[in-house]
């Protein structure tokens, strides 16, 4: 008797999402056939009654893959992505609505797991992160001028009670 394996792993876990596409890399591999791969996503649109933070379409290694066809883009969706999944690194990206919101802003949250059916399962673990600290410093240089600009204001104030 031969018996699959099965693994899920989660790959955003309720996890704010800001700029589209939203992207994780997840590295995989596993032994013998894929016989099934399955996505799940869970979102919460950051105004979901005007479309705001949903979801449009899922990419998975190139392969797009529509929202509406696959369940309810401001909700839950599930994709078979089992021609997308390759031994190795995949990337996962899910573009959506920003609408009115500026660049920066929240546009909801997110909860998404893979799930495969292998025949031995190797590993499956997040990619070490691309960025590092660079893609936070525009933040970072906001943050630093609006303390500045506190501290300036602070000064003007206490020179005109004097």
């Amino acid at each position: 008797m031969y018996y699959v394996k099965t693994i899920s792993k989660v790959i955003w876990n309720h996890e704010p999402y800001y700029e589209s596409p939203a992207r994780k890399s997840v590295d995989i591999e596993w032994m013998g056939n894929l016989y099934h791969a399955t996505f799940y996503m869970d979102v919460d649109p950051a105004y979901p009654g005007i479309g705001v933070g949903c979801v449009s379409k899922l990419v998975v290694n190139g392969v797009e893959y529509p929202a509406s066809a696959n369940g309810d883009p401001c909700n839950v969706m599930t994709f078979d992505v089992t021609d997308a999944i390759v031994k190795g690194r995949n990337l996962f990206e899910f573009y959506f609505n920003r609408g009115w919101l500026p660049s920066g802003v929240q546009s909801g949250g997110v909860y998404a797991y893979l799930t495969l059916e292998v025949d031995e399962i190797v590993k499956i673990e997040p990619a070490p992160e691309e960025g590092g600290v660079w893609q936070y410093l525009p933040w970072i240089i906001i943050g630093v001028m609006a303390i500045a600009g506190l501290g300036a204001a602070a000064v003007i104030i206490r020179s005109l009670r004097t």
